[in-house]
């Protein structure tokens, strides 16, 4: 469930809330449909928040996927099954927000809902919840009538979820698939003391169980009870780390967003190659199907199928957005070319038409052959002077091999993900 408009808004508690707007119109999707690009962007959305970017931006792309997606519902997904409504308490395991084990199924609602109270009595295991005078709500809560009343509860436009929670939770799925990356990629370095402490630091952001039970279909069937959002994200995210059927980390091109640079990759299997931008959703224009050519270095409206966006740069300078080797570098210095180990071929390109500079304003920082790491400087470049010639400052990021992939396209709205698939 989905609405198409949410705010952050302060409780009499003198805390902040994420919650749908008053006139906000309910949504009813498939999250599991969406489920790849859903991961994609909560980690982006984790990873930028770890950046330490400011408030202003973490709350823009917190509320952007919100938008997108929908609230969590960490009201179902942090007691022990989603029907507590149907016991005398509500029993909790332990979580990164509620210290206690147990607590009363008044005051355990009244944390979801800060400014309109439910119409909703309790005696014992005993429940009554009355829905009045709203004909959306009343429909939506008629179309769930069969879901555990908590679950349709928080689908309610009244429902609303602390915002630091939200914000931790984007964090621990960030620190998760950094801690990942970084303990495989420098397991022979560190020594067993060091392995320990990655080990307990993944253990204590550990997830939520799903619940399930089997359905007899055309055969016995197992049916996993996604109760929330938060649970969706989770699982899906645990199947991209662990499944190697489906995935096979590269670690040494993996998204490390902890590294304050423009341009990370994500690295997912053999059959996706991932790169995105680490600006916050929405705070950058798209300009699709432009072309840099190679040869001559400048930007021509194409549709060719490895374009990529041509985000304004925030910094001066262009870092290698993975471990690979330098291909080509130009000798006006505004692009350099690099290749992955994984076959992956990326241009990236300063400006457009800026080869007219002659390499005024621009010092590469590689030759060709140069092995690079992960955030090495590759080109520093001076705005002022771009602008000054009259030239467009937006970076192109271009895959030069698209013909060995099947098909290379923009996704992830909201992220900037330029997908290369096998």
């Amino acid at each position: 469930m989905r609405y198409d408009r949410y705010e952050i808004k302060m409780g009499t508690d003198g805390k902040r809330y994420t919650t749908p707007e008053n006139t906000a119109k309910p949504d009813v999707y498939n999250p599991l449909k969406e489920s790849s690009e859903m991961v994609l962007e909560a980690l982006n959305v984790g990873i930028l928040t770890m950046n330490r970017s400011s408030e202003d931006a973490a709350e823009k792309a917190i509320l952007a996927f919100v938008t997108h997606y929908g609230l969590l519902d960490l009201m179902t997904a942090l007691p022990t099954m989603p029907s507590f409504m149907d016991y005398k308490a509500v029993y909790l395991p332990k979580n990164h927000f509620i210290r206690e084990e147990a607590m009363e199924t008044e005051d355990y609602l009244a944390l979801f809902y800060p400014f309109d109270k439910l119409d909703m009595v309790k005696r014992g295991v005993e429940s009554n919840w009355n829905v009045a005078g709203d004909r959306t709500m009343i429909a939506l809560t008629m179309t769930f009538t069969d879901e555990p009343m908590a679950k349709n509860m928080n689908f309610q436009r009244e429902y609303a979820e602390p915002y630091d929670w939200v914000a931790q939770q984007f964090k621990n799925w960030a620190f998760t698939l950094t801690a990942s990356i970084l303990y495989y990629n420098d397991y022979d370095s560190i020594d067993e003391d060091t392995r320990n402490l990655y080990r307990k630091a993944m253990a204590a952001f550990g997830g939520i169980a799903p619940s399930y039970h089997i359905e007899l279909l055309d055969k016995p069937t197992i049916y996993w009870d996604f109760h929330s959002l938060l649970l969706g994200i989770q699982m899906m995210f645990s199947f991209m780390l662990v499944d190697d059927a489906k995935q096979n980390f590269n670690l040494d091109i993996a998204v490390i967003g902890l590294i304050k640079q423009n341009f990370s990759c994500f690295v997912w299997g053999k059959r996706h190659v991932l790169i995105h931008s680490l600006y916050p959703p929405g705070s950058l224009p798209l300009l699709y199907r432009h072309y840099t050519d190679s040869c001559t270095g400048r930007c021509e409206t194409r549709n060719w199928p490895g374009c990529g966006s041509l985000p304004s740069p925030a910094g001066k300078q262009v870092c290698a957005p993975f471990n690979g080797t330098i291909v080509q570098c130009t000798d006006t210095m505004h692009a350099v070319g690099l290749s992955s180990k994984d076959g992956l071929e990326v241009l990236i390109h300063v400006g457009v038409d800026t080869v007219d500079m002659a390499g005024k304003g621009f010092r590469c920082h590689v030759k060709e052959g140069q092995k690079v790491c992960l955030g090495d400087p590759l080109i520093t470049y001076d705005l002022d002077e771009i602008q000054a010639a009259g030239h467009s400052n937006a970076i192109a990021v271009v895959v030069t091999n698209s013909d060995k992939f099947s098909g290379v396209a923009e996704v992830a709205s909201g992220i900037k993900v330029l997908q290369a698939t096998r």
